[in-house]
């Protein structure tokens, strides 16, 4: 299967919604324009999105991918997709996997923005996460 990564619709948003639910992922002030997807025979398997906040930061967020369809890059092109969409020069993310992000090229940060502090906060509290972490992707 070719990685078939583009925009959300409007008409994705209750899929986009019932994803980030069985994945137990951020679904903060969701909006469907902040979105990348991915489907396969009409049926959405993965997704991500970037939010910007008040504070000029950019967090990737929201980023999930079926099981069954994992280990095919498609969360990898996604991430790519939304850089590009946004030519973004550094994003962050808050994520229990930073082995994953370090193959698309982010670092652990120490960033102080308060967002950010919060968002690791709601993944210990709201979201169950094991020793969330912040990272920094400068570029991909």
């Amino acid at each position: 299967m070719s990685n078939n990564i583009q925009a959300a619709l409007n008409t994705d948003l209750p899929d986009i919604m019932e994803l980030l639910e069985a994945l137990n992922l951020d679904m903060e002030e969701v909006h469907y324009s902040e979105f990348f997807v991915c489907k396969d025979k009409g049926e959405l398997i993965a997704a991500g999105r970037v939010r910007e906040y008040e504070d000029g930061v950019f967090e990737l967020c929201s980023l999930g991918v079926l099981e069954d369809y994992r280990g095919a890059g498609i969360g990898t092109d996604i991430i790519k997709a939304l850089m590009n969409k946004h030519s973004l020069d550094s994003v962050y993310v808050v994520t229990e996997i930073p082995e994953f992000f370090e193959k698309t090229g982010f670092v652990k940060s120490t960033h102080k923005s308060e967002n950010l502090q919060d968002k690791l906060k709601r993944c210990v509290e709201e979201y169950a996460c094991k020793n969330p972490v912040i990272m920094l992707c400068k570029h991909i």
